[in-house]
């Protein structure tokens, strides 16, 4: 098991440093070594050696595992053990367990046209981007639902497991059946520092972090040392203690060897739809009734002309909203988290500010990251195009419908059939603001919102009256 340990942190080494001369079988010469050092050591050697302790496990008890990286430079450790355990060549015949094999291995780290220095899916066994860091602990649940056979052995790094989503993300293991689903064995490696800094975890004493992590519904275990010899045991005795624990929880008293509960828990269960977890108040969709809809165009504005008009497109919204409230007023909400009042939604009601404003820019980014079966961005100009999209995101569900509008007063741009077909679109050509006469443009103005919309106007306006042969 040494000798495996070693082979392994001689791999990750070459990796960080040698682009030639893989076995130094030659004297190290400066041009033997990478021109760039990339990549992270200081997870390499607990990542490897608790792969190699979980691969004895799998062994000796013909197990289903696989191992999810949460550091995230760490690629150096499970690179090593695809390549020693001969998948890697298996995946790349060119990287073959030879001379020549050994040495594309290495250069290709962290090199153009070669592989990050983190682990990314193309590595065999590795099912994401270990540099987002945070998340490996929910992906790890992800790979046993529906896989009862299944462990997912997780590492989480000392900086990742102070990432925001790491706090909640302790407690999926609430989420896991035991009799579908498999389990998932998270691994924190305390080795005391993240790229700079002292970590926290890492700093309190046995007894604070064990409460912690009871807490969150776990059962901690400590194999921990610097003596190689004394850790090999240790590590040994815990993945023991582990697997134990695993086999101790199938228990025959609890399910029958057909999955079933025992029937003495059956006389537990609330009737019907008095189970909690049948509640149709809970369970989307059984409640939902069909909206009463207005017209929305009585609520339009009138654009006699273009640009001329003035008016706002969230108080022509609220008038709409508050007619919406009146034909539900059961099966209708609006929810006004902040300065309902200031946004111009006085028609619907009044709520005083409460200082929780001007939301993440990031937020737009965020959802278009999303796939537009769930998510739909809207981005209307002015108020008419707001109510011709209000209606049919009231009309729909199954999606996240995000609206973007201003609560100032704007000029408005076009009447209410022309914003129908706008949206009915999704992007248009204006003609009253253009002048090419259908023909090839040498500027073209795209913009999209009510802010944007205004200045690519007022720039337009500005090339028709200075250089009017530019055909827009």
């Amino acid at each position: 098991m040494d000798d495996y340990f070693r082979a392994s942190l001689y791999l990750c080494l070459g990796m960080l440093y040698l682009g030639y001369n893989p076995l130094l079988k030659e004297p190290l010469k400066l041009e033997h070594i990478e021109p760039r050092l990339l990549g992270h050591w200081k997870s390499d050697a607990g990542q490897c050696f608790t792969y190699i302790y979980f691969s004895r496990l799998i062994k000796k008890y013909v197990l289903d595992a696989i191992f999810v990286v949460g550091p995230g430079n760490g690629a150096p450790a499970v690179l090593s053990q695809a390549y020693l355990k001969g998948t890697y060549s298996e995946v790349y015949p060119d990287k073959s367990e030879d001379v020549e094999g050994m040495r594309r291995f290495f250069k290709q780290f962290s090199f153009p046209g070669g592989i990050g220095g983190h682990a990314i899916p193309e590595t065999p066994g590795s099912m994401y981007e270990s540099v987002e860091l945070g998340y490996s602990i929910p992906h790890a649940f992800r790979t046993v639902f529906d896989h009862p056979d299944l462990i997912t052995l997780t590492m989480v790094e000392n900086g990742e497991s102070e990432i925001g989503p790491f706090a909640t993300s302790w407690h999926s293991n609430k989420v896991l059946h035991p009799i579908t689903d498999g389990a998932v064995l998270p691994l924190l490696h305390l080795n005391g520092y993240k790229i700079h800094n002292p970590t926290i975890l890492a700093r309190i004493s046995h007894k604070e972090l064990e409460s912690l992590f009871v807490g969150y519904g776990w059962k901690p275990y400590f194999a921990e040392g610097s003596d190689s010899e004394s850790m090999h045991q240790a590590m040994a005795a815990t993945v023991e203690r582990y697997d134990s624990e695993i086999r101790n929880h199938r228990s025959e008293k609890l399910f029958d060897e057909q999955g079933r509960s025992a029937p003495e828990l059956k006389l537990l269960v609330p009737e019907g739809n008095r189970r909690m977890s049948a509640s149709p108040v809970i369970n989307g969709g059984l409640l939902r009734l069909p909206l009463h809809m207005p017209d929305f165009c009585r609520f339009s504005v009138d654009v006699k002309e273009s640009g001329v008009t003035d008016a706002g497109s969230m108080p022509t919204l609220a008038m709409f909203l508050r007619e919406m409230m009146r034909k539900n007023p059961h099966n209708f909400r609006v929810f006004g988290f902040d300065e309902t009042a200031s946004n111009k939604h006085d028609a619907i009601y009044e709520f005083d500010h409460n200082g929780f404003s001007h939301q993440d820019p990031g937020f737009l980014d965020l959802v278009a990251n999303k796939s537009p079966a769930v998510v739909r961005t809207y981005l209307p100009p002015d108020a008419n195009c707001l109510l011709s999209v209000a209606d049919p995101y009231l009309r729909s569900s199954n999606y996240v419908n995000v609206i973007v509008a201003d609560e100032q007063n704007h000029l408005q741009y076009i009447d209410i059939d022309a914003a129908i077909a706008h949206y009915t679109r999704g992007v248009g050509i204006w003609d009253w603001a253009s002048n090419d006469q259908d023909l090839e443009p040498d500027v073209v103005m795209a913009c999209c919102g009510d802010g944007s919309t205004l200045k690519s106007l007022a720039t337009t306006s500005l090339l028709h009256q200075y250089l009017p042969d530019v055909k827009l």
